[in-house]
Parts: C-alpha cells; structure tokens; sequence
C-alpha cells in the first residue's frame, strides 16, 4: 500500500511539473492567472527596393485600432525603439525611411498591453 502511495505522489509530481512546463509563455507560468492573448498582428519581411535591407510588414487581424511599441535590435547598430498605431485590418510597412535598416540578423519585438509579444528576425 504505501509503495502505490509513494508511486501516486510521484506521478502527481511529475505531472504537475509537466504542466507548468508546457502551459508557460515566455517562461511565466500561467497556472493560476488568465494567460494573455497573442498578439493580432501577422508579421512578414518585404525586400527594400534600394540595397539589400528588408522591410518589415506588419498586418493588424484585429477590429481596434492597436498601439504597439517596435523593439528594433542589431548585432551591429544596437537598439532603438519605436511607438506607433496599426490601424485595424490595414497593412503598415516599417523600414529604412521609417527610421530602422533592417538586415539580416536584425530582431524585432513588436509588443502591446495586454498581449503576448511576437518575436521575429529579419527575413525570417
């Protein structure tokens, strides 16, 4: 009897571990809270007219108007970071004539309140 105990707790155990391991966004467990929807924001890469620079195109699927912070990260150049609104189920291109020269290797964060963060490298 105590050996089924023993192995019942261990499989609870484990259980338990599995779930916070699978249910977590981001590395935040969501057991508990109310998990934070994804982002309604369809991301693509453009190639630039002019150089060998990508533009990033970036689709609002929601209803709202959305405002989003655009965190812009470059092995080279560093970080900059940028504030805009998408309007709703439009289209809005972001690139080098809107203040970021988006190459390989480069890393977008696009994030909004309330919302889970998308993550993207350029030409990804």
């Amino acid at each position: 009897m105590k050996i089924i105990i023993i192995i019942f707790a261990g499989v609870c155990l484990a259980a338990l571990v599995y779930i916070l391991l699978v249910s977590s966004r981001n590395g935040h467990p969501v057991i508990g809270t109310t998990a934070q929807p994804l982002l309604p924001v369809s991301v693509s890469w453009n190639r630039a007219i002019f150089g060998n620079s990508f533009v990033l195109v970036m689709q609002n699927t929601s209803n709202d108007a959305l405002p989003v912070k655009v965190d812009c990260v470059s092995p080279t150049f560093g970080e900059k970071m940028f504030r805009m609104v998408l309007r709703p189920r439009d289209f809005t291109k972001f690139g080098k004539l809107e203040g970021w020269d988006f190459v390989t290797g480069d890393a977008v964060t696009l994030s909004s309140a309330g919302y889970v963060p998308i993550q993207r490298k350029a030409n990804d």
